[in-house]
């Protein structure tokens, strides 16, 4: 994992993927400032990048993975719910659910948040630890959300349910309190395990961030009590034996970023590589596919011993 306070992996200004979460990134940042104006959000947008990665997604979940390496601590709220949106399209596809439902759930999963804006922006932001109190306050984000979208044309109410149920926990001991004993569809769940992987992989005020590979394993131990056990496994699939930013070495002793994972022997299936076999800093880093290459990887490196990587695609 690439660390700093911005990380920033694009395959080009023309790519029709990088061009579509841009678009959902200024989508959301409009909606949120709506809000904020009292107005109902806007969201056609949001929609059609939603439409055009939800059908990504389905022909191929993994190729959307390497969009949610995009981390920027200063705009923490925005970079997070799109790549929360993409992670539940992936995880959503991957799960075998039709267009119309990863379509949703990606909705779900970019507007997870969206009721903060109700909330102090004191508590919010609070690096500490929160009073009673704020934590009470904050809690209801999920419900303020919900309530938001469902003032939003074109956005149905599966989605607004799928954004209540968020942190209502597989084993229902979240919130809302009032909501336990709803019934949920797996979106609620597909969005809790996307919301889990960014939130720990992204660097916090109040929270270190995780390596892939250990956001995984958390992922992993909150199966059947937290998060639904069934969706985990799919995750755990999709995430692969190298998840997508990891960093790891090749068996030519190359240094590379996982750039689209995969369960196989080779470790993924393609990489960008950083470092030559001498761990001399290319220049500019190569995107490589392990099968044609004939490469595999062999281990994960520790990012802080190779310094400071920037892995720009």
């Amino acid at each position: 994992m690439v660390h700093g306070g911005s990380v920033s992996m694009k395959t080009g200004e023309s790519d029709p993927l990088t061009q579509n979460y841009r678009r959902a990134l200024g989508a959301i940042r409009e909606i949120f400032r709506q809000v904020d104006c009292g107005l109902v959000p806007e969201v056609r947008n949001l929609l059609a990048a939603a439409q055009s990665l939800a059908s990504a997604a389905v022909r191929d979940p993994a190729e959307l993975l390497w969009l949610t390496i995009n981390k920027d601590c200063d705009s923490y709220s925005f970079h997070h719910s799109v790549n929360v949106g993409i992670l539940a399209m992936a995880l959503s596809a991957a799960m075998g659910q039709p267009l119309a439902e990863v379509e949703e759930a990606g909705m779900a999963g970019f507007l997870h948040d969206l009721g903060k804006t109700k909330i102090d922006r004191d508590i919010v932001a609070k690096p500490g630890k929160l009073t009673e109190q704020e934590y009470d306050e904050m809690k209801r984000h999920a419900e303020y959300g919900a309530i938001l979208i469902r003032l939003m044309e074109g956005v149905h109410s599966r989605v607004a349910n799928g954004v209540l149920g968020h942190h209502i926990r597989f084993d229902r001991g979240g919130y809302p309190e009032w909501a336990r004993e709803r019934t949920f569809s797996a979106m609620a769940g597909i969005v809790a395990v996307a919301d889990c992987y960014d939130a720990t992989t992204t660097q916090r005020v109040y929270q270190p961030q995780m390596l892939p590979a250990q956001a995984v394993e958390e992922i992993r131990s909150q199966s059947g009590t937290s998060l639904d056990g069934g969706i985990v496994a799919c995750f755990l699939e999709l995430a692969g034996r190298f998840p997508v930013g990891s960093l790891v070495r090749l068996d030519s002793n190359e240094i590379a970023v996982v750039f689209t994972p995969s369960s196989d022997s080779r470790g993924a299936a393609t990489v960008q590589l950083v470092r030559d076999s001498s761990g001399t800093a290319l220049a500019e880093p190569v995107l490589l596919s392990l099968a044609q290459s004939g490469s595999c990887i062999v281990d994960l490196v520790e990012p802080l011993l190779q310094g400071e990587i920037a892995c720009c695609i």
